[in-house]
């Protein structure tokens, strides 16, 4: 008997733009929270910025937009 494995599922990363949509933020506003920190989930591809789907909506989730949108830091 063999033993199969399976790779993990791979993570849906999604552009500037689509999270500047889930966030109800500008893209200049995710630019900025992503080079400062402020956003979880951020993958750099050389000069790319992308943001991982699920830790984004996670992060929504709980809250943690709010918190930005409000000018709070968490």
């Amino acid at each position: 008997m063999s033993t199969r494995h399976h790779d993990p599922p791979a993570r849906r990363l999604i552009t500037v733009d689509e999270a500047a949509m889930k966030l109800s933020l500008p893209k200049s506003t995710v630019y900025m929270l992503a080079k400062a920190g402020k956003i979880p989930g951020v993958v750099r591809l050389s000069t790319r910025v992308r943001f991982d789907d699920a830790v984004i909506d996670a992060w929504i989730a709980a809250g943690g937009s709010s918190n930005v949108e409000a000018g709070r830091q968490e």
